[in-house]
């Protein structure tokens, strides 16, 4: 399974499946076992080809990126469990704990470059496609907690609870589907309970 108790739609890199098959369009839909920066499987079709994987720099942003994923997997199997609904503000907490002890340790903050972190008690657009029996102006925000670092950029275990077609670990989680404050969501509270 991926990071959950459920299936992994954690993105990975390409690399040589079974019985030493190194061509993606050679494969069935099948699963492969990845290895780093998470382990778990992943479906071979939903894997791209790309070009060979020596020239990635094993020094930059694979790395980094990594790094990040890594300590994101490890903290939603420790403190998310199998269901992701309801668990943002623990979640996002516990990932902040373990990256600010990962970098006293490590650097993992500087190596992931994209500064300090903090966890925000925000607002997540659940669906932005207008519903037909949805009020005038209505919004479909709902309270979420996430990580927002220094340069914006987010990271988020849990957004998963709100459609499972999103990534149990995303990251670079899509900006335009959050909020930093809860004012949003309140909005959609109130409008729902009229």
């Amino acid at each position: 399974g991926g990071a959950g108790c459920g299936g992994s739609n954690i993105a990975a890199s390409r690399g040589v499946g079974h019985g030493g098959v190194r061509n993606v369009d050679e494969l069935d839909d099948e699963y492969l076992e990845v290895k780093w920066p998470v382990h778990g499987w992943i479906r071979t079709s939903s894997l791209a080809p790309r070009e060979d994987i020596t020239d990635i720099d094993a020094s930059g942003d694979f790395i980094a990126e990594g790094s990040l994923l890594e300590r994101m997997y490890h903290s939603r199997r420790q403190y998310t469990g199998c269901s992701p609904l309801g668990m943002s503000a623990i979640s996002s907490q516990k990932l902040s704990d373990t990256l600010a002890m990962y970098d006293a340790m490590f650097g993992t903050l500087s190596i992931v470059g994209h500064g300090g972190c903090q966890v925000t008690h925000g607002a997540f657009l659940v669906d932005d496609v207008p519903r037909k029996w949805w009020p005038p102006g209505y919004e479909d925000w709902a309270h979420h907690s996430f990580l927002v670092f220094d340069d914006g950029s987010i990271a988020d275990m849990t957004a998963d609870q709100f459609d499972e077609a999103l990534p149990q670990l995303w990251w670079p989680a899509d900006h335009r589907r959050y909020a930093l404050t809860d004012a949003k969501a309140d909005a959609a509270d109130a409008a729902r309970k009229r």
